[in-house]
Parts: C-alpha cells; sequence; structure tokens
C-alpha cells in the first residue's frame, strides 16, 4: 500500500471514528439533559443531597466547554492564583470540595506543585476570608447566600430569637 493509500485509509477511519463519537456525543447529551429533569425535581420538592450537589457538579465539568482561562497578569504568586481561580470557579455558588477544585486549576493555566496537592489548596483557601468550608459540601464563597445543607449548625443563621444569636463583636 502505498502513501497516498494509506493516508485515504486512515481518513476513512477518523471518519468513521467521528460518526460513533457523534452518536455516543448525542446519547450523553440526552442522560444529562435527563439528569438535569431530575436535579430540578428534587430542587423543587426540595431533596437535596449531597449525591445531587456531587450530580451538579460532574453535569457543570462535563458540558462545559474548556476555554483557557488565565489569571490576571499581576498575579504573581501561585496562592494569589489558587485563591483567585476558585473565587471565579465557586462563583457560581455551587459548593465544591478540596480535590475537584484541585482538578479545575490546570483549566485556568494553574499548577499547584509540592507532594501534597490537597494540602495546599486547602491551606490557601482557609487563610482566605472569601472562602468558607464545609466538611459536608466542600467549598464556597462566604459572601454566598447560605442554604441550610451547606452551613453548619453553628453559624447564627437557624436561631429562633435574638436571644440565641451569637453577638457580633
Amino acid at each position: 500500500m502505498d502513501t497516498l493509500e494509506q493516508a485515504r485509509q486512515q481518513l476513512r477511519d477518523l471518519v468513521n471514528e467521528l460518526r460513533e463519537l457523534q452518536q455516543k456525543h448525542a446519547q450523553v447529551s440526552v442522560r444529562i439533559q435527563k439528569v438535569r429533569q431530575f436535579i430540578t425535581l428534587a430542587d423543587e420538592l426540595r431533596l437535596t443531597s449531597e449525591a445531587a450537589i456531587q450530580i451538579r457538579d460532574v453535569i457543570n465539568v462535563t458540558v462545559k466547554p474548556v476555554v483557557a482561562r488565565r489569571p490576571p497578569a499581576d498575579m504573581k504568586t501561585t496562592k494569589e492564583k489558587v485563591a483567585w481561580a476558585c473565587a471565579e470557579i465557586l462563583a457560581d455558588g455551587r459548593p465544591r470540595q478540596t480535590k475537584d477544585l484541585l482538578a479545575m486549576l490546570p483549566e485556568w493555566s494553574i499548577e499547584v506543585g509540592g507532594g501534597h496537592k490537597l494540602l495546599a489548596v486547602s491551606a490557601i483557601l482557609s487563610a482566605d476570608d472569601r472562602f468558607k468550608p464545609s466538611r459536608k459540601v466542600g467549598w464556597s464563597l462566604a459572601s454566598d447566600n447560605a442554604r441550610p445543607e451547606s452551613v453548619g449548625a453553628d453559624s447564627g443563621l437557624f436561631v429562633h430569637s435574638a436571644s440565641e444569636a451569637d453577638p457580633k463583636p
């Protein structure tokens, strides 16, 4: 088989592969739509759970096209860049676990170095007042409107009277 014939065969193979991928994409798109409908119904019925939040995150990551994003040029340190990117990621109001934030950072052109990347990201977020942690649902922005499932019982948001709330200094 000559070089031209090999190239033609490769082109035919790639066209066939593209068709298969398009069919799979259509099937996945239908499934994603069904899951979205389920999540909407669960929200309407107030059936939110940790599993539903995880499903939302998976859909969010799957559906969004990967777009190269870069931190502002004036940000020099990795800490600044990580905090900035995490604030941008969490701006949609969905809490995320540290591992999920770490996995999303390369999309923002940020690489965390060292042997303890999860701990590094967690430490950066812990030191920044813009973020609030929750062991149950993960990190969120401190300025977000708190939902009952993302707020600890000791937050003071769910008290029955003013006398039960801790006064702020």
